[in-house]
């Protein structure tokens, strides 16, 4: 049992570092997903119109979809492991600011 659970371990990739920073990634996203669902309404009470919030869903999806890409691309040149680093750090410094 031992045994095919250390193969399935590295067919899937999960070292331990990898796993530690993906439930760091994970929290993380879980505590921005708390503010984020209300951003629309704060929005509104801030003033903006409709198109303007849905501007604001728009962009903020595409921007998703770029760093997606871009995240595939550094992982490509850099590694999963420092690739996931160098985004955790990323964003934590984006939250900091």
């Amino acid at each position: 049992m031992r045994k095919f659970i250390s193969r399935l371990r590295s067919y899937l990739g999960l070292e331990r570092n990898v796993l530690t920073m993906t439930a760091a990634g994970t929290i993380r996203g879980f505590g921005s997903g708390l503010w984020r669902a209300f951003l629309p309404k704060v929005l509104e009470t801030l003033g903006a119109n409709a198109p303007m919030i849905g501007l604001y869903g728009t962009i903020n999806s595409g921007l998703s979809t770029v760093f997606l890409y871009l995240g595939g691309a550094l992982s490509d040149r850099l590694g999963r492991g420092r690739a996931m680093i160098f985004s955790a750090v990323v964003s934590l410094a984006g939250y900091l600011i």
